[in-house]
């Protein structure tokens, strides 16, 4: 079969879709990808050359906006035409609204639409949440054949409000995570630990908390500053890391710089380790203390999932997908939405109450959210619908 996947940006591909894509490769199926890819770094990373994927660079809007939103959705629509899709696969809000209704008008046979979480949220507007709402349902009754969810919640709206047969709604739990090879503590030697504490300057004794992803306003890290700088105050020998990098937007480059201003402003140079983009996340995580997600809206964060996979406990946002990963006083913990003081003390706990590595947050992250479970049911999925494919072949043939 001839996939193609859709995603806003290159990142979202880069960071959840590659075992997926190599999973259908390995079974003979041919995948492109469409994405903003200005910069090229998806069509020169080693995986897309490797297996010879397409990548399409179509610009993608972020925000609602009805003139761009055309213009992506024709470049789409001649794009489905011209490459005879037997699958197209979203991932992200505005480009599967587009690429959905798109690939209905091209006849592309099969439409898979996965929400990473549905563009609207507990904390929207009424009016920009039954809009929002109202839109994702349209295209779930008209154009998608199977919608994906990556949270309990997401399906249990979409059933409520009869957006497709419930048989059509599955829910992945997220993305998952790779906890057998690549987030497993037991595979980090201690010479490597060793090693990146002397890099991050990191003493004996020193407790270590963490922050992974982008650096974006609704992820909260002004918030995870303020109650870091709390909780410094009164235990000098904590430390903070901080790797990431913002996206190509302009408000997410001056809330980088909002976030270097803080650092300095409350001389935390020398304690907080702010990194930038990295790629030895597990090896971060695996000198780390207390990871914090003090999100404002998610989907199912992978990078707190990482982190209780390496067995380290979790602090985070009481919000849709969140609230599925963590136990409370188990895992971790979970603390209101935009609550610097409750934030601060729900560190200072996990801090003083959690050793890692935590055997249960390694199991909820193990029983719950393992990357092989995830690839199973889309794949399963992906086997039906090619089943069907090769049914209307045989029936278009032996009407000819």
């Amino acid at each position: 079969m001839k996939i193609v996947h859709i995603a806003s940006l290159s990142e979202t591909v880069q960071a959840f879709l590659f075992p997926l894509m190599e999973k259908l490769i390995q079974k003979g199926h041919e995948i492109d990808v469409i994405t903003s890819d200005r910069d090229s770094k998806l069509k020169n990373s080693p995986f897309i050359k490797e297996n010879n994927i397409a990548v399409y660079d179509v610009h993608i809007p972020h925000k609602f906006s009805p003139w761009k939103l055309f213009t992506t959705y024709s470049t789409m629509l001649e794009l489905f035409k011209g490459l005879k899709p037997d699958i197209i696969h979203t991932h992200s809000p505005f480009a599967s609204l587009i690429a959905r209704s798109a690939a209905t008008n091209a006849k592309v046979p099969f439409i898979i639409s996965t929400s990473h979480g549905f563009y609207f949220t507990e904390q929207m507007n009424w009016f920009k949440r039954q809009f929002f709402s109202y839109l994702e349902k349209r295209a779930a009754k008209k154009c998608t054949d199977y919608l994906f969810t990556v949270n309990s919640e997401d399906r249990d709206f979409a059933i409520k409000h009869h957006f497709m047969d419930e048989d059509k709604i599955i829910n992945l739990h997220s993305v998952g995570v790779d906890t057998k090879v690549k987030f497993n503590p037991i595979r980090i030697h201690s010479s490597i630990k060793d090693a990146l504490r002397e890099e991050l300057k990191i003493k004996e004794g020193e407790k270590v908390f963490n922050y992974t992803g982008f650096l974006i306003p609704e992820k909260g890290i002004i918030e995870l500053l303020q109650g870091f700088t709390i909780l410094h105050q009164k235990y000098p020998f904590t430390k903070l890391i901080i790797a990431g990098e913002p996206r190509d937007r302009k408000e997410d480059q001056k809330y980088t710089d909002k976030i270097r201003h803080l650092i300095k402003s409350n001389n935390l140079e020398q304690t907080v380790n702010f990194l930038g983009y990295r790629t030895d996340i597990p090896e971060l995580l695996s000198i780390t203390d207390v990871f914090v997600l003090p999100s404002h809206k998610e989907g199912m964060s992978i990078s707190s999932l990482e982190a209780m996979s390496m067995g380290v406990p979790v602090v985070g946002t009481n919000i849709r997908g969140v609230r599925e990963e963590i136990i409370d006083g188990k895992t971790g913990y979970l603390v209101p939405y935009q609550n610097v003081t409750e934030l601060f003390k729900a560190m200072e706990k996990a801090m003083n109450e959690f050793n890692v590595p935590d055997e249960r947050c390694r199991k909820q992250a193990i029983e719950n959210f393992d990357e092989e479970d995830v690839l199973r049911k889309q794949l399963h999925i992906y086997q039906l619908l090619e089943t069907k494919i090769k049914e209307m072949e045989e029936g278009g043939q032996s009407d000819e």
